[in-house]
């Protein structure tokens, strides 16, 4: 009897994981200069409440989606992001986000809107690089900084699968907005 109540409660615990996992959350985030482009910052008590941990890849909504790597912020209940990504989505210096823990795998492709006046500039194994390991998925958008043009917002028309890790051994394909 005993251990029937134990597969039950572990059986609950389970499913009430599985279902937390593409619960959204809403945080207000704060845009900071010390944050890398492609992380949130979130204080650990926020963490533990919101259920992420260290490492998790969460999905941020709002009008422009993007993918964002879960990094420690000390103990508080406070959540930054950068200030290049807060411009790029349209946002403010305090704003509150709706975050959904997501999971990735590697990306087999992956086709990017490039602005005007960046396809020929943009050097594709530089790109490839300064985008290795950044979450992304189809229809949303990823930032990187490159060195000659700085930062620039890339458009992700199509991805395999829809959301995944760029790495060296996806192939990358840039076309014109």
């Amino acid at each position: 009897m005993i251990s029937n109540t134990w597969r039950e409660r572990s059986k609950s615990s389970s499913i009430k994981a599985r279902r937390e996992m593409g619960r959204p959350k809403f945080v207000v985030a704060e845009a900071c200069k010390e944050v890398a482009l492609h992380e949130i910052r979130v204080g650990k008590s926020l963490r533990r409440r919101m259920g992420l941990r260290e490492g998790d890849i969460v999905e941020a909504t709002t009008p422009r989606p993007i993918l964002l790597w879960v990094r420690e912020n000390g103990d508080g209940r406070d959540a930054k992001i950068s200030v290049h990504t807060a411009r790029v989505l349209g946002l403010g210096k305090r704003y509150l986000l709706e975050l959904e823990k997501v999971r990735v795998s590697e990306a087999v492709y992956v086709e990017l809107s490039v602005p005007r006046g960046y396809l020929g500039k943009i050097n594709l194994q530089r790109l490839k690089t300064a985008l290795h390991l950044v979450p992304l998925r189809a229809g949303g958008y990823v930032i990187t900084a490159l060195p000659r043009e700085g930062v620039v917002a890339l458009k992700v028309k199509r991805a395999y699968p829809p959301r995944c890790l760029v790495t060296l051994n996806t192939m990358l394909l840039l076309s014109r907005e």
